[in-house]
């Protein structure tokens, strides 16, 4: 049995999977999420007022982002960074030079 999403979930990770792939189909997201074709139609119909998303009926039709669309940034929140660098003291050097660059890669930009 599929891990039961929050819309939010849902819609993100739909959002992600655009971002990544370009296209999708109805039936794959549907297999998915484990939801009918209307709460995916649902989904579609609202991240379609944040991001540029063309649907297209028939064979060759799916959900497609149009190419253009550049994918807002997602930064840790202050717990999670805190989180992350509690972590470091239990790891090895390597991993800690790896998780450090990704608290660099996600960490909201200070503000000077």
């Amino acid at each position: 049995m599929k891990e039961r999403l929050t819309t939010y979930e849902r819609r993100e990770g739909i959002r992600l999977l655009l971002v990544k792939e370009k296209a999708t189909t109805t039936k794959i997201l549907m297999d998915k999420y484990g939801v009918s074709k209307q709460t995916i139609l649902n989904d579609i119909v609202f991240l379609s007022s944040v991001m540029p998303i063309e649907t297209r009926p028939g064979n060759s039709g799916g959900i497609f982002l149009k190419m253009e669309y550049d994918s807002p940034k997602s930064y840790l929140t202050n717990d999670e960074e805190s989180l992350l660098l509690r972590l470091l003291d239990d790891l090895s050097e390597n991993d800690k030079r790896m998780l450090i660059n990704v608290i660099n890669k996600f960490s909201k930009p200070s503000e000077s």
